[in-house]
Formats: C-alpha cells, sequence, structure tokens
C-alpha cells in the first residue's frame, strides 16, 4: 500500500517489540478511512490510541498513514483500519503477498520451496495469485455482467435493426413523391438532405427519450459496476451514435434508390 504521510514500519518497529517498559506505546499505520474519521483534518501522526489486543489492552502511536484497501470484498468500502508490525503481535498464522516480474502462476508451484530452503520451520499452503482472488471476489457480478451484456447487444442490434426497417420503408413508401420532386427540378442533394434529415431527427428524439430513461436507471446497477462508472460516457455518447448511424444508413440508401427513378413514370402515375 502506498504510503501517504509519516514513515513505514520497519526496524526501529522491531526493536520496540523487545522492550518490556510498560509505558512505551505500540506504533502502527493507519489507512485514511481511520484517519478522516477519528482525526477528520487535523494530522494523524503522534496521535495516540487504545485497543484490546489478543493478551492485554494496548497503547499505540500512529507513526505513518497508508493509502485505503479492500479485503474481504471489492463491493465494500475500506473500513477504518490500523496495521501494527507482526513482531510486536505475532500469531501462528499470517498471509505474505509476493510481488513478481514473472508470471504469478510460474512462482506459484516454486514459492513452497523457496520458503523451505529460508525458514524450514515454515509451511506454506493456499497459494493463490492475486487475480484469482479478485475474480473469485467479482464472480457474481461478473457472470451478470456477461448475461446482461449478452442481451444488451441482442437488444441493440434489434433496436438497430428495427430503425432501418422503419426509416427504410418510410422512405421506400416516398419513392414517387421523390419522383415527383426530381421532375419538378429538385436538386438530388437537397432531396437526400431532406429525407436524411427527417430520419435523423426521429432518431435523435429516440435516443433522447432513451438516454433520460438510461440515466433514472442507474443506480439500480450501479453497486454491481467495477472499474466503471454507470454513468460511462462512453456507453453515453457510443450507442446513440450508433443508433444515429443507423438512421442516416436506413435514410440515404432508399433515398438514392429513390432519386433514380424516371421522373415520367412517377408524373404518370401521379
Amino acid at each position: 500500500m502506498q504510503l501517504l504521510a509519516g514513515r513505514d514500519l520497519g526496524a526501529p518497529d522491531e526493536r520496540l517489540a523487545a522492550s518490556t517498559h510498560a509505558n512505551v506505546p505500540r506504533t502502527a499505520l493507519i489507512n485514511e478511512a481511520m484517519a478522516r474519521r477519528y482525526f477528520g483534518e487535523a494530522t494523524a501522526l503522534g496521535k495516540r490510541f487504545h485497543f484490546v489486543g489478543p493478551r492485554e489492552q494496548q497503547k499505540v502511536e500512529i507513526v505513518g498513514v497508508v493509502r485505503d484497501a479492500k479485503y474481504r470484498s471489492l463491493r465494500q468500502e475500506a473500513p477504518p483500519t490500523f496495521y501494527i508490525p507482526f513482531f510486536q503481535d505475532p500469531h501462528p498464522g499470517v498471509t505474505f503477498v509476493v510481488r513478481t516480474i514473472a508470471a504469478p502462476r510460474a512462482v506459484k508451484a516454486s514459492l513452497p520451496n523457496v520458503v523451505r530452503e529460508v525458514a524450514p520451520m515454515f509451511r506454506v499452503r493456499n497459494v493463490t495469485a492475486m487475480d484469482d482472488v479478485v475474480n473469485a471476489s467479482v464472480h457474481q457480478e461478473r457472470v451478470i455482467a456477461q448475461v446482461g451484456g449478452f442481451f444488451s447487444l441482442f437488444a441493440l442490434a434489434l433496436a438497430c435493426l428495427g430503425l432501418y426497417g422503419v426509416l427504410s420503408f418510410a422512405v421506400v413508401q416516398r419513392t414517387r413523391e421523390i419522383g415527383v420532386r426530381v421532375a419538378l427540378g429538385a436538386q438530388r442533394r437537397s432531396i437526400l438532405s431532406l429525407v436524411i434529415g427527417q430520419g435523423v431527427r426521429v432518431a435523435l428524439v429516440g435516443a433522447a427519450v432513451g438516454i433520460a430513461g438510461a440515466f433514472a436507471t442507474t443506480r439500480l446497477v450501479s453497486s454491481l459496476l467495477f472499474g466503471v462508472t454507470a454513468t460511462d460516457p462512453i456507453t453515453f455518447i457510443g450507442v446513440p451514435l450508433l443508433l444515429v448511424l443507423v438512421a442516416v444508413l436506413a435514410s440515404w440508401l432508399p433515398a438514392m434508390r429513390a432519386t433514380k427513378v424516371d421522373p415520367m413514370k412517377a408524373l404518370r402515375y401521379e
């Protein structure tokens, strides 16, 4: 964890563990959440607090502040937490986090042997890659996201198909009208602008209604998202742009075909 203020734990704290003087406080690091809750804007360095240890009540002095970290679940906010040196309050079992430049799974098999060579009295159990820990923590959310993503893409495809079909059919129905306009001297560019503009306006109205509805329901999915906000700008901009592009294509292609209709046939029909 990143040290934000004060110093890290080290040799001075190990020497302090050997002291038997009752009035000498232990040392600890605290996280940002604890600093905010109990000290507010004031500095927490040098302040002292008490906690009940496994054997007795202990007095602790704060020597540093570290960044918040999550432990049991990514769903929960980091609680107020303090960290004390292992030598001052030893336990029979500890958890080590190993950073490696190699692939974690490649190191996983050799790690117990390395620890056994350095400290034969120790036994290593439950060696797990951090990626696996994170994936296990969000497994439920990941499944929901995959299922929801599939149906979302399916719904988007249906929306594009329906939009294309409706707009292209509306333009085809105006084929005779477009032929008459051409016969009366209308330029192809102006006809295309008219038809495409009407189709884009319909798509923009629908996109505005959809964005408003999406914003209204973001709070329902915010607790299931990690690494992205419920109002992700890429999503809220990309999907409407895609629908507008579909509307342009749905209007442009039939309009281009309609402008090539023989004006005399259109006039005789009318």
